[in-house]
């Protein structure tokens, strides 16, 4: 069984999300470099999934988070 969710903020996604941008990856840009920014914008993905179920729920409308 997951464990429970944890709140997520706004304040934080914004934080997250100027951190490590959803951008195309530039020629010079290694490819190990490449694959962790992919799994850091994956989790900034999930976060702000479980975010808007939270605010989803807090309105009472059922969600469920995929990822």
């Amino acid at each position: 069984e997951l464990p429970m969710k944890p709140h997520v903020s706004t304040e934080l996604l914004e934080y997250l999300k100027a951190t490590f941008p959803d951008r195309c990856p530039d020629k010079s840009d290694q490819e190990r470099e490449i694959w962790m920014a992919v799994g850091a914008v994956t989790v900034v993905r999930h976060l702000e999934a479980l975010e808007r179920a939270q605010v989803a729920e807090a309105l009472g409308r059922k969600t469920t988070v995929k990822g």
